[in-house]
């Protein structure tokens, strides 16, 4: 299972681009929609999709798609 891809087809989702790219170093200062409202859509559908749960410390400091990514891989284990 490949993380980063999976959070891109979230992202994808919430931004309603098919052409968006993430990568790790992708947060709310180079991609212009995701503001907070989106950045807990985001996290809500990353625990949908890989069935686990995070704090609101977990959720407030994820700052960008390598912090959600090495988050997910520590629920995973």
């Amino acid at each position: 299972m490949d993380i980063l891809q999976e959070i891109q087809e979230i992202m994808r989702d919430i931004f309603d681009d098919e052409n968006l790219i993430i990568t790790g170093e992708c947060n709310s200062d180079n991609i212009d929609d995701w503001d907070s409202l989106s950045h807990i859509n985001i996290m809500v559908q990353i625990q949908k999709k890989f069935e686990i749960r995070f704090t609101v410390e977990e959720i407030a400091n994820t700052k960008n798609v390598a912090k959600i990514v090495e988050l997910v891989q520590n629920k995973l284990k």
